[in-house]
């Protein structure tokens, strides 16, 4: 979310959002973070194009190709969707989309809105693509994080449930051992 609200507070952007890809059947993007400026009344509790057939389908072009995209004029996206609709009526004119991806799949999107029709220069296309990136090692290396952490919790499960068969096999030779005893002196 800081990174949404960074673009909006720091650029003349008034719109960003995170959106990440959902596996499966389930199948589309879902928008998990924006931020938005205060003159955009812009709801993100469902999906901005996964209805809109038309921005969808450039949108998962793009991600397939793991290019950016800058749709100029979001009206010529416009169908019955309502979710391309409430952009235009919230001011939105175009948006921009960066691939989120590690080494091996794109994993979400990163966009932004603009009040005004998209005419970046060279570098600021690199810029905000590095951008992108930065923020895909961040997720990834979180991810990471979260994932290393999740197996060391494992193992120190399995430690304990290890040091607690010990301790009952440890109690069982013990007691093995008296009856042995036991059994061996009445023989004798």
């Amino acid at each position: 979310e800081k990174v949404c609200r960074v673009i909006v507070e720091d650029t003349s952007y008034p719109l960003a959002w995170m959106s990440y890809i959902l596996e499966g059947d389930a199948g589309g993007m879902v928008p998990v973070v924006s931020s938005k400026s205060d003159q955009v009344d812009f709801d993100f509790s469902g999906t901005v194009c996964s209805n809109n057939k038309i921005l969808s389908c450039k949108i998962e072009k793009s991600l397939e190709a793991k290019e950016s995209l800058i749709i100029n004029d979001i009206q010529e996206c416009c169908d019955e969707d309502s979710g391309v609709r409430r952009l235009l009526e919230a001011g939105i004119k175009s948006i921009m989309c960066f691939p989120l991806q590690d080494k091996t799949r794109v994993f979400g999107m990163l966009g932004i809105g603009s009040y005004d029709y998209i005419s970046l220069l060279e570098e600021e296309v690199v810029s905000l693509t590095e951008m992108a990136d930065d923020l895909s090692f961040a997720i990834s290396a979180m991810r990471a994080e979260v994932r290393y952490e999740n197996l060391r919790l494992s193992l120190m499960h399995q430690k304990g449930i290890t040091n607690k068969r010990i301790r009952q096999i440890n109690e069982l030779n013990k007691v093995l051992s008296a009856y042995d005893y036991s059994v061996t002196n009445a023989l004798k």
